[in-house]
């Protein structure tokens, strides 16, 4: 419908048209009761009757809504009157960026000192709108206003118009195709200014709009459309197949600036600069380069002067006027932070860990190490190079953990599964430097060339070693008689005399770790920061720690080791997991590479899209009405009413589902990782895996959640509940002594603390059950080179051996009072064997059920459980991913910072 002038809207009364699109007719208006002009666009009568047309028109108030930026075009509100909806938006007093080109540049593009101020303002915008996870799809002069005062306002977020004429479609304002327009398969935005991605009906992300901001940059320099035919068609093979004219930007543009113009239009978009910040940033150190200097012609005119009296008058002269010109020239302000995100494709995704920092960047600031892979010990060390578009993989370098970096930046020092290790950054064999007793708590390489690294090994707390490889050398123990549980996360001071690291109490609470400084030269230790963990230097004078989900700076005298003065917390989005590792790191030279804390809490535990089903023994499927969590283990209670899962997510605790009443109940609230919980015969208490403690130990809490945890093992590795002896009477317990070789023992629950060995070998043997008699345990090892289930007497193990798998086993069940154990075969199908117990113990052959649902395999713990009469199966199940999430992520995998002191240095104040 058309509005005459006069006409009203709510409290709005039309003034004059402003003009027309395929998506709204907009009018200029003013508001009595403010007093203001505003634009009110209303949607055409031939569109309204569209579900989608609407559905557009609404996203478009929402988008807006959710951005408040100033060079964003803004929202004031939405109309609806006579059954017409109206978006009521900010009035823009200005020319369109396509008439400023025209108008300004006369044909031939504007000036450098115009164009990049102009551009700076676009790429805030789309900056500020990325962050919001919008992306525009429709960046062209023709939505891009320019104010009276010369600033930049984008228009038209989530809506793209086309425009039809009498002799069809105009390449100026189309096509943009309407039905399903946010999804994959359909064109978007227009033709000229429109990505080879979108051109090819493929999804828009914000590389898209790197690609259109290159297109409009580029008719800012050169007065000319870079794509420009007599159609559609036409226009979209020339963004497909035809070469940029780059003979047309100016002959005197600077290299740093043409450099960015063209790496916004790469076709390849793997190749494309992948974020706005990251085009900000390139274009503002392309403008601080000495052949980038802006000089209007007032300022040549000026310059060209003070020269001309310099040579009149003389030497004496020249000096002082190059003195008095450096001493008029203000002092240069400090380059604005810049961040932008890396996001690696799922493949390349984090490795899931509790314990691990998974980030760590070269000391110059230019490249990234992460570890990539389905678990922790399979990871894959992942290099990042600032100024490349894609990491690469290391090759040989599988079952990292925990990477660092020496000081020169030459080395890649990580741990394997048993030893720490380096390799060249260049790439090249690895090369073994020691053995350690323990799971890894952090490394740093100090500048003469020696590891000091530690290990979830409280008896020898901080270990060093030479970086050519050698014996570690203990260099701190933990005072375990005045409560300190261990020594960990070490990181080296400048001088290399001393380092950094945290002390994590026996009795761990929120908050109660500490931040000391342990001096190399005289073996002196002392506390820094109480309620902190996993401190950095950055120099000039900065301590930064973990402090709950934070992380916090303090101002530090690095000579005297003092902290002078009150921490502030300065990156409030990092990922921090219990076991109080950050997830950042910091180069020499300033540049903050982190994780965010959403990403971490997707990644830490695994898939967070995970649900709960019922099998029964032909695989047919039964939901579970549990919400989807990030499910790791579970097992069913012996009267088969409840489920006891251990849930990987922000909070890390043991969980119970009740079956009947649908209820999901915490069960644990420490701030620390509990795991793998296993039930009493009675079914009235969990047992579990904790790390609060300093190390991995037992415990015992009440179903119903009443009373406080009792602690069943305080040994100084890590351990973890495993399976209940059918009578009540101890609980069997994996034991993690050194590497990664686990062995199972037996806690006898009268006599807390003591722990007897029951399978002890130099193979791995985990997940051991006990038959329902009480008189076998099944278990699995790889004592073959691959893991197969086995079974021997109990508790007498030594008098017998059977083995039940044949061709590869994993995760043993037996039915509760059916005579048949359960495993996984190689094949990923649960297999069913019967077995006889008395008068002495023999097994049939293994017959597959049913291939089961895909999910990551836990080593330690089970995914599934059995109910009592041995017919129906619980399981934890991976949900299939949101569609596109294979090949765009859901937000940034890390975020990184260039030009962090000046932001550092005000936040702390110092």
């Amino acid at each position: 419908m058309s509005l005459a002038a006069g006409a009203r809207v709510g409290p709005y009364e039309v003034v004059a048209p402003l003009g027309a699109g395929g998506m709204g007719q907009v009018y200029r208006a003013r508001d009595t009761q403010l007093g203001r002009d505003v634009a009110i666009k209303a949607l055409p009568d031939a569109m309204a009757a569209d579900p989608e047309r609407v559905a557009r028109f609404q996203r478009e108030a929402q988008v807006l809504a959710s951005v408040n930026h100033p060079n964003i075009g803004g929202i004031h509100g939405l109309q609806e009157a006579d059954g017409h909806k109206y978006l009521v938006l900010e009035f823009i007093d200005g020319v369109t960026l396509g008439d400023h080109i025209q108008r300004v540049g006369a044909g031939k593009g504007l000036p450098l000192a115009d164009a990049v101020p102009i551009a700076r303002e676009i790429i805030d915008a789309l900056e500020a709108a990325h962050e919001k996870g919008i992306v525009h799809r429709d960046l062209k002069p023709a939505n891009i206003m320019m104010t009276a005062e010369g600033h930049v306002k984008v228009l038209d977020f989530g809506l793209a118009r086309v425009v039809e004429s009498d002799s069809g479609t105009s390449t100026a304002n189309s096509p943009t195709f309407t039905m399903a327009a946010t999804q994959a398969g359909m064109i978007l935005g227009t033709a000229a200014y429109m990505s080879p991605e979108q051109a090819k009906g493929k999804v828009a992300d914000r590389r898209s709009d790197v690609w259109a901001f290159g297109c409009v940059f580029y008719e800012m320099l050169t007065g000319k459309r870079l794509f420009d035919a007599e159609d559609v068609s036409e226009t979209l093979a020339a963004v497909l197949r035809a070469d940029p004219d780059w003979a047309a930007l100016p002959a005197s543009l600077p290299s740093g600036v043409r450099t960015v113009v063209q790496r916004c239009l790469e076709r390849d978009r793997k190749r494309r600069i992948p974020d706005m910040s990251v085009v900000g940033y390139l274009l503002a150190e392309a403008m601080t380069a000495p052949a980038a200097v802006l000089a209007s012609p007032r300022a040549g005119r000026a310059r060209l002067t003070w020269l001309g009296v310099a040579f009149a008058g003389g030497i004496l002269l020249t000096v002082v006027g190059a003195w008095a010109l450096k001493a008029m020239a203000p002092a240069p302000e400090p380059p604005p932070a810049v961040r932008f995100g890396i996001s690696p494709p799922v493949a390349q995704r984090l490795a899931p860990t509790t314990s691990d920092r998974q980030v760590a960047i070269s000391p110059d600031g230019r490249s990234i190490v992460y570890v990539s892979g389905v678990t922790a010990t399979t990871g894959q060390l992942m290099l990042r190079r600032i100024d490349q578009l894609d990491a690469a993989p290391i090759a040989g370098v599988i079952g990292a953990r925990y990477p660092f970096f020496s000081p020169d930046g030459k080395w890649i020092g990580y741990f394997g599964a048993t030893d720490i290790r380096k390799v060249a950054t260049a790439g090249g064999p690895f090369m073994s430097l020691a053995q350690i007793d323990g799971s890894p708590r952090g490394a740093t390489w100090l500048d003469n060339d020696t590891i000091i690294f530690a290990t979830a090994q409280p008896s020898t707390g901080l270990q060093s070693v030479p970086a050519d490889g050698g014996t570690p050398q203990n260099l701190t123990t933990p005072a375990l008689a005045q409560g300190e549980g261990d020594h960990l996360y070490p990181s080296a001071l400048p001088d290399s005399r001393a380092v950094l690291f945290t002390v994590v109490p026996q009795t761990a609470q929120p908050g109660s770790a500490q931040v000391a400084v342990f001096d190399l030269k005289s073996g002196e230790q002392k506390i820094l920061i109480r309620g902190g963990s996993a401190a950095e230097y950055v120099a000039p004078g900065y301590l930064l720690y973990a402090a709950t989900d934070v992380v916090r700076a303090a101002p530090f005298d690095a000579a005297r080791r003092e902290v002078l003065g009150d921490s502030v917390s300065v990156l409030d989005d990092t990922g921090v997991v219990q076991s109080l590792v950050p997830q950042f790191a910091v180069s020499r030279s300033g540049v903050v590479a982190y994780v965010p804390a959403a990403m971490l809490a997707g990644i830490v535990g695994g898939e967070s899209n995970r649900t709960l089903v019922w099998m029964n023994r032909q695989g047919r499927e039964e939901p579970i009405a549990a919400p989807p969590r990030a499910y790791f283990a579970l097992r069913l209670s012996p009267d088969g009413t409840r489920l006891a899962l251990d849930i990987r997510d922000q909070e890390n605790d043991i969980w119970v589902w009740d079956l009947s009443r649908h209820t999901l109940t915490r069960l644990t609230f420490d701030p620390f990782v509990d795991l793998f919980p296993v039930w009493t015969p009675d079914s009235r208490r969990v047992a579990f895996g904790s790390l609060r403690a300093g190390a991995a130990n037992v415990y015992l809490q009440s179903a119903d959640g009443t009373g406080s945890s009792e602690r069943l093992t305080e040994a100084p590795y890590q351990q973890y509940a495993s399976a209940m002896v059918p009578d009540g009477s101890g609980l069997l317990i994996l034991e993690l002594k050194s590497g990664q070789n686990t062995d199972v023992g037996l806690v006898a629950l009268k006599d807390k603390g003591t722990v007897t060995p029951v399978l002890d070998s130099a193979a791995t043997e985990r997940v051991p059950e006990i038959s329902p008699d009480g008189r076998f345990i099944a278990y699995e090892s790889d004592e073959s080179s691959r893991f197969e289930i086995y079974v021997r007497p109990f508790p007498n193990v030594n008098d017998g051996k059977w083995q039940i798998s044949t061709a590869g086993g994993t995760k043993p069940a037996w039915s509760p009072t059916s005579l048949e154990l359960f495993y996984i075969d190689a094949n990923r199908r649960l297999t069913a064997v019967p077995v006889q117990l008395t008068p002495t113990f023999t097994a049939g052959n293994p017959l597959p059920l049913f291939e089961v649902p895909n999910v990551t395999q836990l080593a330690s713990a089970r995914f599934f459980d059995v109910t009592r009469d041995g017919q129906r199966f619980v399981m934890i199940k991976d949900l299939p991913p949101p569609p596109g999430a294979a090949s765009a992520p859901a937000g940034p995998t890390f975020i990184v910072i260039f030009n962090w002191l000046a932001e550092l240095k005000a936040a702390v104040g110092k």
